[in-house]
């Protein structure tokens, strides 16, 4: 009877170690999913950062050779590269966006 009760306490003991490293399991992949979710989502905003910083240049620059254009009455060679710049910067941008948007859509 002594050496029953002993295998049943055993047991349990198993059991509710198994269980508590079955929680610890299931929290870790959940945790490891949330770290990959966070860098997958912290690529993205330094991406769309360096898009929008390049987007502001183009566009700072656009106005700068603009005002100089009209100062000296008439359009220079930095206008047609300011203005290329721009547009690069602008597509670049909506590529970008539309990327984004269309992984959304995928995930729904």
């Amino acid at each position: 009877m002594e050496g029953l009760l002993v295998a049943i306490i055993g047991s349990m003991q198993a059991v509710v170690v198994a269980v508590i490293v079955g929680f610890f399991a299931r929290d870790g992949r959940k945790r490891k999913l949330m770290l990959e979710e966070e860098e997958r989502r912290l690529a993205l905003r330094s991406e769309e950062n360096l898009l929008s910083m390049h987007l502001m240049s183009a566009s700072i620059n656009l106005g700068i050779v603009t005002a100089q254009a009209i100062m000296d009455g008439k359009p220079n060679g930095a206008m047609a590269s300011a203005l290329e710049d721009a547009r690069k910067a602008d597509k670049a941008y909506h590529a970008f966006t539309k990327e984004i948007a269309a992984r959304q859509t995928a995930k729904s």
